[in-house]
């Protein structure tokens, strides 16, 4: 029987890793395979310990570890140095999945023979979230239809099944330079899918859900984020890309954020959907180009 590792990252959210460990006790395995779960606390103080060990009738074995240097990328390397089994399942602290989750992931895997398959993760809102981020689809994030092969832009690790021998034959691990920052899943999955010609499918089945906080319901939240995701895509091309690629991209960016100005009046008067689209990307492209005055400031210092 194959067996499934569960691998956990987690950072100071006890209460929400105690609900996404008794929501993992229901799942369906029709007898195919068995599953795991390790827990990675990236807390100097530990705080997911307790947790863990007062977790109680479990139909799975939970394993417990600790990453002190708080680093994204380090904890997530902990999972793949830890992990056994045919296939390692990665899911947020803040998530929680349907049932099916694992199965879903799993007949997929194998039907088409996959090194990996992603999943949605769907956005529960609060009922007295304002009307605006209803309207926007901020919380919505790409879907495919089962069986799409996913490139390398549409990869995250909150929801994922991967073949644990394509990991390790293949040496991926996530790079700790984007430990602080994040992005570390977006280059991680280039390794598996540009570098290593690894096939990552969807499916779209295997759900997970995941609440969205309070702090989460203002625009600064959305802005801000756009800001971090695209200083996040500046380094990922330093990283990856010639520097003629990364003067093109930086281009486009200065355009698209002249045109936003241009057009910003007649934006404001737009439904919610296009205009926070428009705010997004902007930051977006800001984040980018604040992301390059950096490096090239780091780079005169050095």
């Amino acid at each position: 029987m194959d067996h499934i590792c569960i691998g956990i990252c987690t950072y100071k959210r006890p209460e929400k890793l105690a609900l996404l460990l008794k929501k993992l006790n229901f799942q369906s395995t029709e007898n195919r395979f068995s599953y795991s779960v390790n827990v990675v606390d990236n807390d100097v103080e530990k705080s997911a310990e307790d947790t863990v060990k007062n977790i109680t009738e479990c139909n799975f074995e939970v394993n417990y570890y600790s990453v002190i240097e708080k680093n994204i990328a380090k904890a997530r390397n902990k999972v793949l140095e830890t992990a056994s089994g045919k296939y390692l399942a990665l899911i947020d602290d803040d998530e929680y999945p349907d049932d099916f989750w694992l199965l879903n992931h799993y007949t997929v895997c194998e039907l088409y023979h996959a090194d990996g398959t992603l999943g949605p993760v769907i956005a529960e809102l609060p009922r007295h979230s304002p009307r605006w981020i209803r309207e926007s689809n901020v919380c919505q994030r790409k879907s495919f239809t089962t069986g799409t092969i996913i490139k390398t832009e549409n990869a995250r690790t909150g929801n994922c099944l991967l073949l644990h021998e394509t990991i390790v034959k293949g040496n991926c691990l996530f790079d700790t330079v984007f430990g602080l920052s994040g992005g570390e899943d977006v280059d991680f999955f280039h390794n598996l899918i540009k570098l290593k010609n690894s096939k990552i499918l969807w499916c779209n089945e295997a759900i997970v859900y995941e609440p969205v906080e309070e702090s989460r319901l203002k625009r600064k939240f959305y802005i801000q984020r756009a800001l971090k995701r695209g200083q996040n895509s500046h380094r990922f091309l330093e990283k990856n890309s010639s520097g003629v690629y990364q003067a093109y991209i930086i281009t486009k960016s200065l355009l698209k954020m002249f045109l936003t100005l241009l057009i910003f009046p007649t934006i404001l008067i737009c439904n919610e959907k296009i205009k926070m689209a428009c705010i997004e990307s902007f930051f977006h492209h800001l984040g980018r180009i604040i992301a390059l005055i950096k490096s090239k400031q780091n780079k005169k210092v050095l």
